[in-house]
This record gives C-alpha cells, structure tokens and sequence, in this order.
C-alpha cells in the first residue's frame, strides 16, 4: 500500500502514524532503526504489505500492468489503490479526505520529525497535502513522474497513465472489495484478535 492507505489503516496516534510511514521513506541504511525505535508501526506496516502482495485482487490488478513494465506493477498499483481511496474516501473514513490531510499535516508538524529524517525528495511538510493531490489525474501523474525519476530503468508515463484510465474502472471496483477487507482484517490485528493479517 501507498502513503494514504498506510496513514488510514493506522491507529490515529502520531508514534504509530509516523512510526508506520517511515518505513517506506527513509533509505536500506536507515531503515535499520525502525524495528528498534518503532516496533509496534514497523510489524503493522509489515502485516499490511503482506497482505496487500499476497490478496488475490491486489494481483489482478497487477496482471493488467506486467506485459508492459513488469517489476513495477505492484508499484504503479499502489499509487492507483491510492488514488480511488482519496477518491472514495469517505465510503471508508468518517471525515473528508481534505480534513484527514489537514489532521496529518498538524500531526506531522508537532512530531518531533527532525529526529526522523526522510530520504532524498520527501518532506514531512508536503506530505499531508499530497493525500489530496492523488483524487485527481494530475496527482497520479505526478506520482508516477516522481517513481521514473528515482527508477535506475525508465518507463513511459504517458503509456502508463494510458493503461491507467483503460484499466480504472475494473481496477477501482477490486480495489473497493479489496480495501474493505483489508480494514476488516486490520481492525481484528489492532485489537488482539490475530497476530497476523487475515483475509
């Protein structure tokens, strides 16, 4: 899963928001602490990954993008589960997608971040306010822009954004069942029910 997922399939505490979100923003070398400062974030963002590799729909959807850029599929489909959550947001989430960014922005900003640096491209700042970006085209197109800047084999972005709105709607309908369960499985972790993520 991508940045927003992440920050809504975690308890709403700034230890366990920012705990769970480093993990996939800080390089291999530092990556090395997370297990030590924040264990708890670092095996649910674990449990979550894993889930979402390992679901059935999750790999469908990845099919649909193989033939054309192969090991990045499950990359593109994590800004693209992104993008029809921030677009049926409030089908999951209680409060809008706008108030959710801005309740992370406060989170983020009180934190005491600077102990938690980011990798080169990131900031804690311009984190929140690009949960709203991924509702439309352009936030896609940006994401995607940002992954073939940092990707050693270039892609076409524009043939992506095109296999993007060819697949969008079968894509968005197994991303909504596939979101659903995953909540459901996540709530049963948080609560001590499992000590894994279940479908």
């Amino acid at each position: 899963m991508n940045f927003l997922a992440h920050c809504v399939l975690s308890p709403q505490e700034p230890y366990f928001l920012v705990g769970n979100l480093i993990v996939d923003l800080l390089d291999k070398k530092q990556r090395r602490s997370i297990p030590e400062r924040f264990p708890e974030p670092w095996k649910l963002h674990l449990c979550i990954d894993e889930f979402t590799d390992g679901h059935p729909l999750f790999k469908k959807s990845c099919q649909k993008f193989w033939p054309d850029f192969h090991h990045l599929s499950p990359v593109f489909v994590d800004i693209f589960y992104d993008h029809f959550l921030a677009k049926n947001f409030e089908q999951f989430v209680q409060v809008s997608l706008s108030q959710f960014s801005h309740d992370m922005g406060v989170i983020f900003r009180d934190y005491p971040t600077e102990s938690v640096p980011l990798r080169e491209g990131y900031s804690w700042e311009n984190l929140a306010p690009s949960f709203v970006e991924y509702q439309n085209f352009a936030g896609v197109k940006r994401a995607l822009n940002t992954i073939n800047g940092r990707s050693r084999r270039k892609f076409s972005v524009p043939l992506a954004l095109e296999k993007f709105l060819a697949y969008s709607p079968e894509v968005e309908k197994g991303f909504c069942q596939f979101f659903q369960e995953i909540v459901a499985a996540t709530e049963k972790y948080r609560e001590g029910k499992v000590s894994v993520l279940k479908g």
